[in-house]
């Protein structure tokens, strides 16, 4: 069954190809800022499209930018929550004062951490993966794999935002708050819910983008 699979999934990869191929070739352009812009004929059309892609490349870098921040955010919150849980248990068990604040700040914290570094971690493919068949696959089946699997991510995090700004939207607007102590409004708390999917849907676009050159190979872009 193993042996089977790597054979389909060669099979499969071969039937988009065709596709794949004719939408590269109709751009001849890479997203990404390490690829060279390949010289076409100056016709308007090309040049809009060479330019298009530049004014995209500086987005983007933007993009890395704001994604590099939000991670470094997340790791200053992972200390910030480390240090006061040990506060906590140095006031609780030596002092008999407890900071009553910590367990709810931290669990609204540690939904930032997620959403503020996931992002970031789907850059640098840091994600869980099960390789064990997936190593036995070629670069362009992998790549085609890699694509079918960014575009349901692009669906899941389109699903984050949507619903995501809805549910914020409303407990805005209607003042819900956790029934805790510190009574912490809940739009305060799950807005980062889509932002985080935002930067997810941007990202899985660009992933997206990279498998699609990858599975094509260098040859049949600059042809």
């Amino acid at each position: 069954m193993i042996a089977f699979f790597p054979e389909a999934c060669e099979n499969l990869a071969a039937c988009g190809g065709t596709f794949l191929t004719g939408l590269t070739r109709l751009t001849r352009f890479s997203l990404y800022p390490e690829h060279p812009v390949y010289p076409v004929q100056k016709n308007g059309i090309s040049y809009t499209i060479e330019l298009g892609v530049k004014i995209l490349r500086k987005i983007l870098s933007i993009f890395d930018y704001l994604l590099d921040g939000m991670a470094f955010l997340a790791g200053i919150i992972l200390v910030f929550i480390m240090l006061s849980v040990c506060a906590d248990v140095i006031m609780r068990y030596f002092f008999s004062r407890p900071l009553i604040w910590v367990t709810e700040i931290t669990e609204a914290l540690l939904l930032y951490i997620t959403f503020l570094g996931t992002a970031w971690l789907l850059r640098k493919e840091g994600h869980v993966k099960v390789d064990i068949i997936f190593n036995r696959l070629s670069l362009r089946t992998r790549s085609y794999l890699g694509v079918i699997g960014s575009l349901i991510g692009i669906v899941i995090s389109l699903s984050l935002i949507w619903y995501g700004f809805y549910v914020t939207w409303d407990y805005y607007q209607r003042g819900i708050y956790d029934p805790t102590a510190l009574e912490l409004p809940l739009a305060a708390v799950i807005i980062i819910i889509p932002i985080g999917g935002l930067m997810l849907f941007v990202q899985f676009l660009r992933r997206t983008w990279k498998y699609v050159e990858d599975m094509l190979g260098k040859d049949d872009i600059l042809t």
